[in-house]
């Protein structure tokens, strides 16, 4: 019973990984955090929190007015008369009924909902920003291989106009490489471009000038082993939309016995305190002050059916929060399913595409080796470097598609889950 114990601590330790655990990199948390502190749609939700809060503790005061006024009468026999009238008036709704808790209730929900919203917004900048600097880097690599082959075309120029002095070969294959010299060259501009463009897409999440420009020396993180997903029991409560979705149906419950309340009668309590003096220095004076507290209640008796048709209408708003939620949360588990499905077979290419790459770059070596020997074409080669090229490349994207899909499962799962994803440099 005890190891059991200890293996559910032991989970639920896991589960409770902060996102630098997860992909930590110095610079990428730096990035993320930075943004988050200047993103403009988070800085107002934080305010709204901090608004609605603050309203929650006035509302609780009862209703407090100061009142003054100054009169100046003509008697009959002309006389003129000044009066100054100060005083004190207050008025509290007694809760009967409990409409004011509710009103208290649907308060701190919408506060729950606000939080929800912001950490959903947060966990978005997160995704997005990582996906875009896996992205980037994905790039990158592809661009160094690209000025690889560049590099390895440019070599096979130079033997091959050697092999072309001795008289070997004819001047064909000089000229078929320089036609793939220059294809090569196009590509790696073609990369160029498209490592600016991700560049670009960071620095607009990041809120910066999108100048294309960003010195970064680091490697794309690579799976060493295929990741062990742990699902987490309280993926509802970890999902902010489907909070959110949870306290509208809280909030439209309580709406709807608030209409229905609305029917009661209500008892409000009113008291004054006043004092009028005929000089202003003279106010405030214990004889002259009088107070007065009196009662009022109020019953709707006939409104055109106005109370009915609005408790119709907040019950049918409880009906229709109840299969939004509903139907958010089938798409919520289909999510994590579909994203858990699509991993499992990326691993498999992945797996697949390494071994394959590593076959691919040895072919090519012997298919130029016996090129120089002159037992096989330079079409050969050329194939062969083309299908190791390709090889190569598929194994970049496929690492970034995993890397990817890890990003978008730690969301789908709703933040701070540790995906036990084990990444080396």
């Amino acid at each position: 019973m005890s190891n059991i114990d200890s293996s559910k601590t032991k989970n639920k330790d896991n589960m409770e990984a902060q996102w630098s655990d997860i992909f930590y990199n110095t610079f990428l948390n730096t990035i993320i955090n930075r943004s988050i502190e200047n993103n403009i749609k988070i800085k107002e939700l934080t305010e709204k929190i901090r608004k609605a809060e603050h309203s929650i503790i006035t509302n609780n005061f009862p209703l407090l007015f100061l009142q003054s006024d100054f009169n100046r009468i003509r008697a009959e026999n002309r006389l003129i008369i000044n009066e100054f009238k100060i005083g004190l008036k207050y008025r509290i709704n007694i809760d009967i009924w409990g409409h004011l808790s509710e009103f208290e209730k649907q308060s701190l929900l919408s506060i729950l909902n606000l939080r929800s919203d912001r950490y959903l917004n947060i966990l978005n900048l997160q995704v997005d920003i990582t996906s875009a600097w896996f992205g980037l880097l994905t790039d990158k690599l592809l661009l160094r291989l690209c000025k690889q082959r560049l590099h390895n075309v440019v070599r096979n120029q130079r033997i091959i106009e050697q092999i072309y002095n001795l008289g070997v070969i004819g001047a064909a294959d000089i000229y078929l490489n320089e036609s793939v010299l220059r294809k090569e060259a196009l590509v790696v501009l073609i990369q160029k471009r498209q490592v600016t463009n991700s560049i670009i897409k960071l620095q607009l999440l990041l809120i910066g000038y999108p100048d294309g420009l960003m010195d970064i020396e680091q490697n794309l993180p690579t799976l060493e082993t295929p990741t062990s997903v742990i699902l987490p029991s309280n993926i509802l409560k970890r999902r902010s939309d489907l909070q959110q979705s949870w306290y509208s149906i809280l909030i439209a419950d309580i709406e709807f016995g608030i209409a229905h309340k609305n029917s009661f009668p209500q008892l409000l309590l009113i008291g004054s305190v006043n004092d009028v003096s005929k000089k202003i220095d003279q106010s405030l004076n214990r004889s002259t002050i009088s107070w007065s507290i009196l009662t009022n209640i109020n019953q709707p008796l006939f409104n055109a059916d106005k109370l009915q048709t609005a408790e119709e209408q907040a019950n049918t708003q409880v009906r229709q929060a109840e299969q939004r939620y509903m139907k958010q949360l089938f798409l919520a588990f289909s999510e994590v399913e579909a994203t858990i499905y699509n991993r499992h077979s990326l691993e498999k290419s992945y797996q697949l595409n390494l071994r394959s790459a590593q076959h691919a770059m040895n072919h090519y070596s012997i298919s130029f080796e016996q090129y120089q020997k002159g037992l096989v074409t330079y079409n050969i080669v050329l194939e062969s470097q083309k299908r190791s090229f390709e090889i190569q490349s598929s194994v970049i994207r496929l690492n970034d598609a995993l890397l990817q899909n890890s990003t978008h499962l730690y969301k789908a799962l709703g933040g701070n889950v540790s995906l036990k994803i084990q990444l080396y440099q």
